[in-house]
């Protein structure tokens, strides 16, 4: 697909909001070594289109999250990258993207996590997508920590996605169609919009063989 020729639509309403992940999708692990449960808010792609980036709202961490979707025809992006938000506050001050390389799905998650006050778990202050393609899978692609505003000490720790064959990332010959959120987003708690965990939902990629995705076994 012509790098020039695509462009981010902003979903209304059910186009791509969120979508409950179905019988062929399997969620990974926790950045934070949680386990999933359906009280957990699942962000999906809408069927047929695959993770390729997210978009945060951050203040001295997360408060919203965003993710970018689009198809796949053999092993390339194929179709309008369409965007749509997720749990917290989407709408101030707007998305900070983080999006894979044309022709990159999102396999991995690398993540910064915070400490915002006694008897607050620590927090998800940041989500870094990793990619790899589908037909070379040894090509990966991380993206970095986003930049806080207002930060003060909050004892940041990044988490490392753990490679291929760990329990957070998607499987040899699958990719992210989502993620699931461990999140809290009562009014009346401080602070607002809690991400306490994120999972990957993996799902294996339709219109390329899945022998030609695992030709190569990738390296951490």
């Amino acid at each position: 697909m012509n790098r020039a020729s695509i462009w981010v639509a902003l979903a209304l309403a059910a186009l791509c909001q969120l979508h409950a992940a179905n019988a062929a999708d399997t969620i990974r692990a926790g950045i934070q070594g949680g386990t999933p449960t359906d009280s957990w808010k699942h962000t999906r792609c809408s069927p047929g289109t695959y993770l390729i980036g997210i978009g945060e709202t951050l203040t001295d961490r997360m408060v919203g999250y965003w993710q970018l979707c689009t198809g796949a025809a053999q092993g390339h992006w194929a179709g309008d990258v369409i965007a749509a938000w997720g749990p917290g506050n989407v709408r101030s001050p707007g998305a900070r993207w983080k999006r894979c390389p044309p022709d990159y799905y999102m396999v991995g998650l690398q993540a910064t996590r915070g400490y915002y006050g006694p008897g607050v778990h620590e927090l998800i202050a940041d989500l870094q997508p990793v990619c790899r393609t589908i037909t070379q899978p040894t090509k990966r692609y991380e993206t970095h920590r986003g930049y806080f505003e207002g930060a003060d000490d909050n004892k940041l720790v990044d988490l490392n996605w753990g490679g291929q064959n760990s329990p957070k990332a998607c499987q040899n010959g699958t990719v992210a169609v989502g993620i699931a959120f461990n999140y809290r987003g009562s009014r009346d708690q401080d602070p607002e919009n809690q991400f306490l965990d994120a999972a990957l939902i993996c799902s294996a990629v339709t219109g390329v063989p899945l022998e030609e995705v695992s030709k190569v076994r990738p390296k951490p």
